[in-house]
């Protein structure tokens, strides 16, 4: 079905506009979590769910707003609000929810942003309970697989790792890791075609409500676990490239995509520095002044950290001893499209293992070649 709605292009929100939107979200977020729990306690609009839940989807949501509003990207934000409707009423949300959310946020909006500031926002809000209708009705059509694009015997092997992520049996899974890893080959395509194929599927069950937040993270904690293992028995070689510093973004709880990218990049010859997740941007800073990579890798996980990595970037860009560095920015934020790749400032947005593995050995050897010229 093609829906029969036009997404907002260009400036919709002033940048001071989307800053008004932002110094309020503490205030505003109270109350319509105040709002929306009155509603609830009559009409019953989050099914079994935990009011929590519902009040971190509303600091969720006026975080990402604030990035949206700051970025413009209402590709984003169309797209976003597809997985957010999926997931929500997957998890036993009623769809009335949504339309009585928006209607909070607009009144709570109009109750405390000065109207020059607010009214292209409003537009924003009305727009998006214009559209939740149909953005329901084509999420029916949505085919929930992943495709597998490997041969049928690593998927089987990732099947059954995946099964016991499921289970929840960290001995097992090690133990079967073990019987699969025997060289630094083998363990690159454990990574690339059985540890990622299965942590994707794991978001999906998550999304579509099928396993639990603690069966999720269950699964994430197994993983990271093995990959230490991994790590210390397959990936401390001796670096023949250059140095990388490999993060995620400041306020990013989510570190196993970025893990993953450290340990297959060293594993290709880099010296890596892995700092793992939510590093301030000041340290950051400090440690690139020291170390001097050959390049930044950052990972954002949650589109509403793409504003701050925007600004870390146009940070890093100012000072004049980086002019050589660098950057690579990936991760699950930018799988819903849109135009922000294009306004983040990095020199690579990558979607996938092998493209980051190329872009990086690209850099290596155009920086060599360089040097001779």
């Amino acid at each position: 079905m093609k829906n029969p709605y036009s997404v907002p292009k260009g400036e919709a929100v002033s940048y001071a506009s989307a800053i008004e939107y932002e110094k309020y979200i503490p205030e505003m977020t109270e109350s319509v979590n105040f709002i929306m729990r009155n509603i609830n306690s009559s009409e019953n609009l989050i099914g079994d769910n935990p009011l929590s839940v519902m009040y971190e989807n509303h600091i969720h949501h006026s975080k990402f707003m604030a990035n949206i509003f700051k970025l413009n990207d209402y590709e984003l934000l169309n797209n976003t609000l597809k997985w957010v409707l999926n997931s929500y009423i997957s998890r036993g949300f009623k769809s009335e929810y949504f339309q009585k959310e928006l209607d909070a946020w607009i009144k709570v909006i109009n109750d405390t942003i000065d109207p020059n500031y607010s009214s292209d926002i409003i537009k924003i809000y009305q727009w998006m309970k214009s559209v939740v209708k149909f953005i329901e009705e084509d999420n029916k059509n949505i085919v929930d697989e992943i495709p597998f694009p490997f041969d049928s015997q690593w998927e089987n092997i990732k099947n059954k790792f995946f099964n016991l992520l499921i289970k929840g049996d960290s001995t097992e899974a090690l133990q079967f890791s073990k019987s699969i890893v025997h060289d630094r080959k083998s363990l690159e395509n454990f990574y690339t075609k059985v540890i990622t194929y299965s942590m994707y599927e794991i978001g999906l069950l998550w999304e579509k409500g099928q396993i639990s937040v603690a069966q999720e993270h269950l699964a994430t904690s197994i993983v990271m676990r093995i990959m230490s293992y991994l790590y210390m028995n397959f990936i401390l070689i001796q670096a023949n490239k250059g140095k990388a510093i490999i993060t995620s973004s400041a306020n990013e709880l989510h570190e196993v995509g970025a893990r993953i990218i450290a340990d297959i990049l060293e594993l290709d010859g880099w010296n890596i520095l892995y700092l793992g997740a939510n590093t301030p941007n000041e340290e950051l800073i400090k440690l690139i002044r020291e170390e001097k990579p050959d390049f930044l890798g950052i990972s954002v996980t949650m589109a509403f950290n793409l504003d701050n990595v925007k600004n870390l970037i146009s940070n890093i860009r100012s000072q004049s001893d980086f002019n050589d560095l660098k950057i690579l920015v990936g991760g699950y934020a930018f799988t819903f499209g849109g135009d922000s790749h294009k306004k983040i400032g990095a020199d690579k947005i990558s979607t996938s293992i092998s493209e980051t593995l190329e872009t990086s050995r690209l850099w290596w050897r155009d920086k060599n070649e360089s040097k001779y010229k």
